[in-house]
């Protein structure tokens, strides 16, 4: 039977506690923003565009449930690789990174890019309505829409070198 030495057991535990720890506190943030924009959303001056504030409202929920099934998937890759793994003869970090070809690990990197291109969607229109009407700034309205095609084919990138792994 293998055994591992306290000092691995101790990196072991530090590195189960720094992922969870930090993962649990983003989706902290994001839950408290969350919860913000809704409050925000349903209680707006915007009485004139009710339809607008239901595209927000529906926006910001496609949004938390794609960080919360990211999050969710991330908890469980590091749980089998640190807490069902543990004493195998393949160290808890070795395992996760092995465990990128997992489905919820496809999951989890296909709910990031969809909701990063998401936020990236509505920042590219944020600056469109900036810019619209200054004066001689129509020249900075291609470079967020490029920089937002620019992020497209990396992830696109990203994904097709995850599948030939």
């Amino acid at each position: 039977m293998f055994t591992e030495s306290s000092s691995e057991r101790q990196l072991d535990g530090i590195s189960l506690l720094s992922l969870t720890l930090f993962t649990a506190i983003c989706y902290g943030t994001v839950l408290t923003i969350y919860i913000q924009c809704l409050f925000s959303l349903v209680y707006s001056p915007m009485r004139r565009a009710p339809g607008s504030r239901l595209f927000f409202l529906g926006y910001t929920s496609v949004m938390f449930i794609l960080e919360t099934l990211y999050a969710a998937a991330n908890f469980r890759r590091v749980w089998i690789a640190f807490v069902v793994n543990w004493g195998s003869l393949m160290n808890s970090a070795s395992y996760e990174i092995g465990l990128w070809s997992d489905w919820a690990s496809t999951a989890a990197m296909a709910c990031y890019i969809i909701s990063n291109w998401l936020a990236d969607a509505l920042t590219l229109v944020r600056c469109m309505i900036l810019f619209r009407n200054m004066k001689n700034t129509r020249w900075l309205i291609p470079i967020p829409c490029s920089m937002f095609l620019v992020v497209i084919g990396i992830y696109y990138d990203i994904m097709r070198c995850l599948q030939s792994y």
